[in-house]
């Protein structure tokens, strides 16, 4: 991780201040509900909160207060987005980003495994070329 772009919080009251803010800004009160001007993500808190990338967020490991309510914001952002899985239409925008930024929500598929169906893939292209003697 580069700790470059790694914010430093002087305190959790500090972290727990910045974290409300951003939720305040998208509009959510503190109960999360309500209606919103532009929906919590990922990325979003993370430029709030100072980091460079969601990644740095994601793997952060600072105090044990701050990361506790740094999860909470995540499981808020998650809660958010798995609500939308029940609106008409926007269930599949909502599914791919609970997909790409929380872990379980990737319907049991490890990487490895979609890896190794794409070589699968691959390979078998690249036999039936061969074999056919065309492209």
């Amino acid at each position: 991780m580069n700790r470059k772009n790694t914010p430093f919080f002087k305190s959790a009251a500090e972290l727990e201040r910045l974290i409300t803010g951003y939720f305040d800004s998208c509009g959510m009160g503190v109960d999360g509900g309500g209606s919103f001007g532009s929906p919590p993500t990922v990325s979003g808190l993370a430029m709030a909160l100072g980091f460079g990338s969601r990644e740095e967020l994601l793997n952060y490991c600072g105090k044990d207060s701050c990361r506790a309510l740094i999860d909470k914001a995540l499981l808020k952002i998650e809660d958010f987005a798995e609500s939308r899985l029940f609106d008409k239409g926007q269930y599949s925008g909502a599914k791919f980003f609970l997909e790409g930024n929380f872990k379980g929500w990737d319907g049991g598929r490890s990487n490895e495994e979609d890896t190794l169906e794409r070589l699968d893939a691959v390979l078998k292209a690249v036999s039936a070329v061969m074999n056919t003697g065309r492209r």
